[in-house]
């Protein structure tokens, strides 16, 4: 009795919201807002009914093929229903990407799949006209259907950032500005300002001029250690991205860029005038850039505990205020 009044609860839902989302045209104004509010309640409803439904389900063991214990065979399915009633949402967002007869057409065939999949559960296979293993292959069906709008939305979004990372190739006038200066920087006289534009997450056409401007200087990499070994902590911008073929020059000098380091952090805290200056994520870049650096030399068997636990200590610094917890301090600990 109460499975048969279930389904038709979910009938009558089912059949509320597909009239709305489907057939019926609203006025705009109010009229719209009503619309609105009467589709989000019969798709709330249908959600809810359908849930029910679903646990009842699984109480008579309605997923038991899933797994041999009826219980994780029903956490399963549950994860599936709500994967699909997901992709139920995602069909009714514009926003997807997905055109509106599609995001129509999935939205009434998924609605409809799953009223009938509830009724096949519940009326033993429409009172035994469909075979034992029709419910198996609807709940995949369902579920597969349900996945459909998920797997789009990861999909079109992809394919939206690489548009996006596409029309980013082309330069603005400001980046064309410091491509200009990378060109006219005369590498025989310092590498130094180059060094900020080799990271990752530069402009690709800035990063790639000037890490070949770098390395137009014959000896670029014992100017590094030369610059290391003067506390130019620029230096891990590029270390920290690209690979060095001397490597057994650098980890002293980059003992000297680490503790070179430490005393500007010292330094920036020591100095603070105001306790806004300093925030939980303060340092963050300098220090993340710093630690990639270290991990190919690490992998080759260098120690730089000493320089790191100098490093670790500089978050020590009194100011005139409380310091926040700095969240580098745990980055750095990890690599020690």
């Amino acid at each position: 009795m109460f499975a048969n009044f279930i389904l038709v609860c979910a009938a009558l839902c089912s059949f509320g919201y597909i009239y709305y989302t489907q057939f019926f045209k609203s006025r705009g104004g109010d009229a719209r807002i009503g619309h609105a509010f009467v589709t989000y309640w019969f798709f709330q409803a249908f959600v809810i009914v359908m849930a029910i439904m679903t646990i009842t389900i699984g109480i008579k063991g309605g997923f038991s093929w899933l797994d041999s214990n009826s219980m994780v065979g029903f956490f399963i399915a549950f994860a599936g229903f709500l994967l699909t009633i997901y992709g139920l949402f995602i069909f009714e967002d514009p926003g997807i990407g997905l055109s509106r007869n599609i995001r129509q057409i999935g939205s009434f065939l998924l609605v409809l799949l799953l009223l009938i999949w509830g009724a096949a559960h519940l009326t033993n296979g429409f009172w035994g006209a469909l075979p034992p293993s029709a419910t198996k292959w609807l709940t995949i069906a369902v579920f597969a259907v349900g996945m459909l709008p998920i797997a789009s939305k990861l999909v079109l979004k992809q394919i939206n950032f690489a548009k996006k990372l596409k029309e980013r190739g082309k330069p603005s006038s400001f980046e064309m500005g410091i491509i200009a200066r990378i060109d006219s920087t005369d590498v025989q006289k310092g590498i130094s300002s180059l060094l900020v534009h080799t990271a990752e997450g530069r402009h690709p056409i800035i990063r790639e001029k000037a890490i070949a401007k770098v390395k137009s200087r014959p000896d670029w990499q014992e100017e590094m250690v030369r610059l290391l070994n003067n506390g130019d902590t620029d230096v891990f911008y590029f270390l920290s991205s690209n690979a060095v073929e001397k490597m057994d020059i650098f980890p002293a000098a980059i003992n000297k860029g680490i503790v070179a380091q430490s005393e500007m952090i010292r330094e920036k805290i020591r100095n603070c005038s105001h306790r806004d200056h300093l925030r939980k994520n303060s340092f963050f870049f300098e220090i993340n850039d710093l630690l990639k650096s270290l991990k190919p030399f690490k992998k080759a068997g260098y120690d730089f505990t000493p320089s790191l636990q100098a490093l670790r200590n500089a978050f020590n610094e009194r100011c005139k205020f409380e310091k926040p917890k700095f969240d580098v301090i745990k980055m750095i600990e990890k690599a020690m």
